[in-house]
């Protein structure tokens, strides 16, 4: 804590506040001084980082706590007070320049961008192909899955930004794997997707720190981890995988003789994306082996065998 108590503030006066509890580095104002709006009144150190306390209008400094290099402030102290200038009867607004409004306008547009890519209105050539092919994009999946406004997307400002001469955004790519949290069926759950619209989906080391990252939080939340899947590493697809169905309830269809074992154990994750783990539904043919590989049936049975595989490992499912 700070030895120094703060300073009052007369009415019509404004305080300047040390925004974190932190040790002076350097007193760049003196008692009297006239100082402008945004001006940098004290340098601060916290965290390893040096903080700097502005001046939150233009005026005269009427009083200031003597502190020194070294001394201590707390959170919220009021360490000078400035009596403002008045310009036709109005004191000067704020200035947003040295503040974190700048920065967080900034990661909105990213977020915005990103949005804007896969949006049904979108151009983009991955995604006008991934459409041509009657397939969601990632985020549709997500949604799809998930209850309705329950998706908290992590890391959604990982990817390939653009400047321009000023120093505006110019162009986003997103990292191409969107993953977060949500509910099914108002249980918890993390899920995560590889955008197939940019690179392929191609999995480099950047998506799997993301995807490491959301498997570590599911097992600290002690919740299932989704993967949702277009295709399996290795070059096997999923679909690949799986038997044709041609009639809903009979399929003679086999498994390619080309399936890997990778793309076994991602199936699970791919039948996910069809079901809502609600309750377990049975078979209304009888439950054969060959009625459960339509894709309404099998999406009931696995919901049924997650539900027990997760019973004792997740307390919240």
């Amino acid at each position: 804590m700070s030895p120094h108590v703060g300073l009052e503030v007369p009415a019509g006066h404004h305080g300047v506040e040390a925004p974190m509890a932190g040790a002076v580095i350097a007193v760049l104002v003196a008692r009297g001084a006239r100082v402008a709006l945004g001006e940098t009144l004290f340098v601060i150190s916290a965290m390893k980082m040096e903080t700097e306390i502005t001046a939150p209008c233009s005026g005269v400094v009427e009083q200031l706590q003597p502190l020194a290099e070294a001394d201590t402030v707390g959170a919220g102290q009021v360490v000078a007070v400035v009596v403002p200038e008045e310009k036709n009867g109005a004191v000067a607004a704020v200035s947003d320049a040295n503040t974190w409004l700048p920065l967080l306008e900034e990661a909105r547009t990213l977020q915005g961008l990103a949005q804007e890519r896969l949006a049904p209105t979108s151009y983009e050539p991955g995604v006008v192909r991934q459409r041509s092919r009657g397939k969601l994009t990632c985020r549709e999946r997500i949604d799809l899955l998930l209850d309705t406004g329950s998706f908290r997307e992590i890391g959604s400002l990982a990817g390939f930004a653009s400047y321009d001469e000023y120093g505006a955004i110019n162009d986003f790519t997103p990292a191409n794997h969107v993953g977060g949290s949500g509910t099914i069926a108002g249980r918890p759950a993390i899920v995560c997707a590889d955008d197939f619209t940019s690179r392929g989906g191609h999995a480099d080391g950047a998506i799997g720190a993301k995807s490491a990252h959301l498997d570590r939080l599911s097992i600290e939340l002690a919740c299932p981890s989704i993967r949702l899947l277009d295709g399996s590493s290795g070059g096997g697809s999923v679909a690949a995988m799986v038997p044709q169905q041609k009639v809903e309830g009979d399929s003679k269809a086999k498994e390619s003789s080309g399936a890997i074992k990778a793309g076994r154990r991602a199936w699970p994750a791919a039948v996910a994306r069809f079901c809502r783990v609600t309750s377990a539904v049975r078979c209304t043919r009888n439950n054969s082996r060959r009625c459960r590989w339509s894709t309404y049936c099998l999406a009931a049975w696995w919901a049924s065998v997650r539900r027990r595989q997760c019973s004792d490992t997740f307390p919240s499912w």
